[in-house]
């Protein structure tokens, strides 16, 4: 499944050329379901959006900027996977006899 997050990243005010803090650069990122490093992280995409040439020229190091771009749309991917994977496991239980409901079932709780 594809998965497609619009989000603004704030930049910093000492990664700005006038040390400004209420400027934003529009980002979109895509991750497929599919597809992890071998750390676990998963594999995405992101790409500013409609950015203007003041955008651009106004951040001081793209380096940083990159990489907290590309940290966001990681950890919100990574909470997507982590959701992802509990349902999985939830639907797996909910298919199969689940242990604990069956220990439930057996014990004598009458004392």
């Amino acid at each position: 499944m594809k998965h497609v997050n619009f989000f603004r990243y704030n930049i910093p005010a000492d990664n700005h050329q006038g040390g400004l803090t209420d400027k934003y650069i529009n980002c979109i990122a895509e991750w497929t379901s599919d597809y992890f490093f071998s750390d676990g992280r998963p594999m995405c995409y992101v790409n500013p959006v409609n950015m203007t040439f003041y955008e651009a020229v106004a951040v001081i190091n793209w380096h940083i900027a990159y990489e907290d771009i590309k940290r966001i749309a990681e950890n919100h991917f990574a909470e997507l996977a982590r959701m992802e994977r509990i349902n999985q496991a939830r639907a797996i239980l909910a298919l199969e006899e689940n242990p604990i409901f069956n220990r439930f079932e057996s014990a004598d709780f009458t004392g």
